[in-house]
């Protein structure tokens, strides 16, 4: 936000991303080894990469489409996505693994609830949550979903050890630290 669209920070707030992203960072290479030790460090620039795009879209939304709903701009996002999602689903053949196996359809319909519960009301809040705090604020947010991953890996069985209360810990203090100022 400094650097692309002059947006002013006080300290506590960059602390408090600086904070949450130490947090993120220790969940990362910490807390979610792979089985032989080593940490996949290809997938953690995955979350680097969606959080710089965070980072792009909220200063655009908050500055550019003020005036829009977020409803508005959701449906506009979701929309511009739909025609490569569309071609993708009948180049691959979806539709008809999907009515081939029940295991495809059950994994089909998992998808459809991820992308209507996960996706999408999550860009409606998001872009409520822009329209209506800081940016900052609505992007700090986002250093939560590790959090819900957690507890989402923990109602799936997934052993949870002590370091992913101690990174969560570190990602609710940074979020605390950036909304206080």
């Amino acid at each position: 936000g400094t650097v692309f669209f002059a947006t002013v920070f006080g300290k506590n707030a960059i602390w408090g991303v600086l904070i949450g992203l130490a947090g993120t960072i220790y969940l990362v290479v910490l807390a979610s080894g792979s089985e032989d030790g080593q940490m996949k460090m290809l997938y953690a620039f995955f979350p680097l990469i969606g959080s710089l795009c965070y980072g792009f879209s909220s200063n655009i939304i908050k500055l550019k489409l003020k005036e829009l709903k977020p409803i508005i701009v959701t449906g506009a996002a979701l929309m511009m996505q739909a025609p490569l999602t569309i071609f993708l689903v009948f180049y691959l053949g979806i539709l008809d693994k999907v009515n081939d196996s029940p295991l495809h359809t059950e994994s089909f319909w998992y998808i459809v609830l991820l992308a209507v519960m996960g996706t999408s009301l999550a860009v409606l809040v998001f872009n409520y949550l822009i329209k209506h705090t800081t940016v900052l604020f609505a992007a700090s947010v986002t250093y939560l979903v590790p959090a819900f991953a957690m507890m989402i890996g923990f109602f799936a069985g997934e052993a949870i050890s002590v370091h992913y209360f101690i990174g969560m810990g570190i990602i609710i203090f940074g979020v605390w630290l950036t909304n206080k100022g």
